[in-house]
């Protein structure tokens, strides 16, 4: 997270006077007792210096004054009087424009006496007819959300990006002032707490609104149930339930019984006795309203009946996870891998060490080589690999931060938009970084057509990989080649989706070398754990180590190079003795072939973490070749079951092997089920919904499925059945396995 400015840090001190600021005829009295004065440009000036954007809005309305431009409209303090009358409204633009300022607008009384159980301490304001009703939180990435129900309308929305709220200072068209209820700072918060937040108000808010005067108990007691089935611990469900109890307002008078309710119907639970749950809950409210609440809480709109009872496979079969070990890295490359584990939205711990890796080695700015019988320039390829919106991205993004600030913003290249540009970018200033985002489609593209633009284009560019300290021939394709390069220095940073890289390796042979130059970090298919507690905060230590390495003397002569050495002879043996290793394994051929430049890759990773130790006097001791082996043989490991799980003779054994992996690790694949709840308590058990498995099949017709089906159930490796009415599968293995 970026850092704030002083005054959008906190509430300034004179936001207490918000609730009259503006106005010339407040005297603390109720509003009706005579028409209020405001002053439109002094309201505006107080939000713009607290970070809020403000818009014009038609006097006592809530409609923008500048029509349709409203959203693009960016006043400044020069520009106020220019857009602003006195009698004007204000309003604030959240989101992106104010700093990631948002604001939660509670449309109902239940749903603001919800928000104050469940929302923490922040600015919070609203009018007399509607007294705390808005909330504003500081959210990075906040997406404009809005629950609502046909017959009740608007229960609380998110307004984010392109949206506006009417701001204190401000007259509602009842003739209300806006005004200020508590004078707090702006909470940070991440979006997914946010929403899940906002998400259980709404519930909340629904449930008191229904909430039954004369069946108290038995509405208790259902909703407890249904909140113990799905693992709520007693934390979480008393606080929800407070919350309703707080919705449900004059309609709970006995709040002491309700408690005793609750206790009951969670120690019968705990005891095995049968409870009420949505059922029951069905005869108090419509369904259609039952089934939002359940999609809010993220529950299914059935309630489960018998699924059979097996153990969550593992997504990734019998290959060992990463040794925590091999994450602790020393020097600057720890120290960064560290400062990215602090920024990233997701805990990514493998791509977090990629930053620290591959920031050092283009820094070091093609001066280094590691010595010895390799003479192997610090040039790494890496593959980051992982669903959409695990983690890719923030890593990405922490490395462009790194090397920008290191003076190197202007070698880095991004997207596709000219291939050639890059060349010639690359041909003048022998320095380049490719953050490769769409690198499963790109080698998919390459990998189908060995004649085309694609292929000859990324062919040459992955070749220069270990050429830093050589020379290489241009490449023709227009109507003049580009210039050889000479001493060429190119790092590879990719991003992809692991279900398309393993269909472009699938469709391609290895041993082009499209892909096997990589250096595979592979974050497996599940979804990453969100980042809670963020820190944009770039240490000044490390900004100065990243200067150290830009200071370092350049060799005396073009084409000289500072020579890692390394500290004994055991470290280098450790090298060569891996580099007979990988030759064996490589000659192995299939998955195997994976491994034909792993030594050169432990090598590349030995030298950066050298470097960053010590720029002036890298040494690669033997503590340093173990731990570049060890963490480059697990990196070549899962090349090796990647390739072999895509690896196939006929499109039905293809198709199996994908529909096997899909069947075990179903739990994992939850996030693609978004938006249809009636699939999600199935996946939650491990259950795989026949509809949700032909949506990630499609490329596969129907009489293949079939056949995939058929044999995996007549090879007793899954078990199908119907559920909810629905036809499902599911790994079969059984507890006692």
């Amino acid at each position: 997270m970026r850092k704030l400015k002083k005054g959008a840090r906190k509430v300034e001190s004179s936001a207490r006077r918000m609730r009259h600021s503006g106005t010339s005829e407040s005297n603390g009295n109720n509003v009706s007792d005579g028409p209020q004065k405001i002053n439109g440009r002094f309201i505006a000036h107080k939000w713009l210096k607290l970070g809020i954007l403000p818009v014009p809005l038609v006097p006592r309305g809530k409609n923008p004054q500048a029509g349709e431009g409203w959203t693009t409209l960016r006043v400044t303090e020069e520009t106020i009087a220019q857009y602003f009358r006195k009698d004007n409204n204000v309003g604030g633009l959240w989101g992106e424009v104010s700093e990631w300022v948002i604001d939660i607008d509670l449309d109902m009384p239940e749903s603001v006496a919800a928000a104050r159980v469940l929302f923490p301490p922040t600015f919070c304001y609203g009018r007399k007819g509607n007294p705390r009703s808005h909330y504003l939180f500081r959210v990075q990435h906040a997406k404009t959300l809005k629950f609502a129900l046909k017959d009740l309308g608007t229960i609380v929305e998110i307004r984010a990006n392109g949206s506006q709220s009417v701001l204190p200072g401000s007259i509602h068209p009842t003739g209300e002032l806006y005004e200020v209820y508590e004078d707090k700072p702006f909470k940070v918060v991440s979006r997914a707490t946010l929403e899940q937040q906002t998400r259980m108000i709404a519930a909340a808010a629904v449930l008191g609104y229904y909430y039954d005067e004369g069946s108290r108990h038995d509405y208790v007691h259902a909703i407890t149930g249904a909140l113990c089935r799905a693992k709520w611990t007693e934390e979480q469900l008393f606080r929800f339930m407070d919350a309703i109890f707080a919705a449900a307002g004059s309609k709970e008078t006995d709040k002491e019984q309700r408690i005793r309710t609750i206790k009951n119907t969670i120690k019968h639970f705990m005891r095995g006795d049968n409870v009420a749950g949505w059922p029951t809950l069905s005869q108090f409210m419509p369904g259609g309203h039952l089934a939002r609440v359940k999609e809010w809480l993220r529950f299914n709109i059935h309630e489960q009946s018998e699924v059979p009872d097996y153990v969550d496979l593992p997504v990734d079969g019998n290959v060992p996870k990463l040794p925590p070990n091999l994450l602790n890295v020393p020097g600057l490359v720890g120290d960064l891998a560290k400062w990215a584990s602090k920024t990233s939205f997701t805990k990514q711990p493998l791509f977090d060490l990629c930053v620290g890796l591959m920031t050092v080695s283009f820094c070091s700015r093609n001066r280094y080589v590691v010595g010895g019988n390799w003479d192997t320039p610090l040039q790494p390829y890496f593959l980051c690999l992982a669903p959409t919106a695990a983690g890719k991205d923030s890593a990405r993004n922490a490395i462009f931060n790194c090397v920008k600030r290191n003076g190197l913003g202007d070698v880095v290249f991004q997207g596709f938009q000219s291939y050639h540009a890059m060349l010639d970018l690359l041909a003048q200033k022998r320095m380049s970084l490719w953050m490769w985002d769409e690198a499963a489609r790109k080698l998919q593209s390459a990998s189908r057509s060995q004649g085309g633009a694609d292929y000859q284009v990324l062919t040459y560019l992955l070749e220069l990989y270990g050429k830093a300290s050589g020379s290489v021939p241009g490449l023709p394709g227009r109507k003049q080649a580009v210039p050889p390069l000479d001493h060429p220095f190119f790092c590879v940073f990719a991003a992809a989706q692991p279900t398309q890289l393993m269909e472009a390796i699938t469709e391609s042979d290895v041993s082009f070398g499209l892909i096997n130059r990589f250096i595979l970090l592979d974050a497996g298919d599940r979804m990453a754990e969100p980042n809670e507690n963020r820190d944009g905060t770039f240490p000044s230590r490390i900004e100065k180590a990243l200067k150290n390495l830009a200071i370092v003397n350049p060799p005396r002569k073009d084409g000289d190079f500072v020579r890692i050495q390394f500290e004994n002879w055991n470290a280098a043996l450790a090298f060569e003795d891996f580099a007979y290793m990988c030759r064996e394994k490589s000659a192995q051929g299939g998955g195997f072939e994976m491994w034909g430049r792993s030594n050169q890759n432990a090598l590349i990773c030995a030298g950066i973490v050298a470097v960053g130790l010590d720029p002036m006097r890298p040494i690669i001791t033997e503590s340093i070749a173990q731990w570049a082996i060890q963490f480059i043989s697990w990196c070549s490991d899962r090349w090796t079951y990647r390739v072999e799980q895509s690896a196939s003779r006929t499109l039905v054994e293809r198709g199996s092997k994908l529909v096997e992996r899909i069947i075990w690790g179903v739990k994992s694949l939850r996030h693609r089920a978004q938006g249809r709840p009636m699939e999600l308590e199935l996946i939650d058990r491990g259950v795989l919904p026949r509809s949700f498995l032909t949506r990630l099949t499609r490329h596969l017709r129907g009489r293949e499925l079939d056949d995939v089906l058929t044999n995996l159930i007549q090879a007793d490796i899954i078990a199908s059945g119907d559920v909810n009415g629905q036809t499902c599968y599911w790994a079969k293995q059984l507890k006692d396995g």
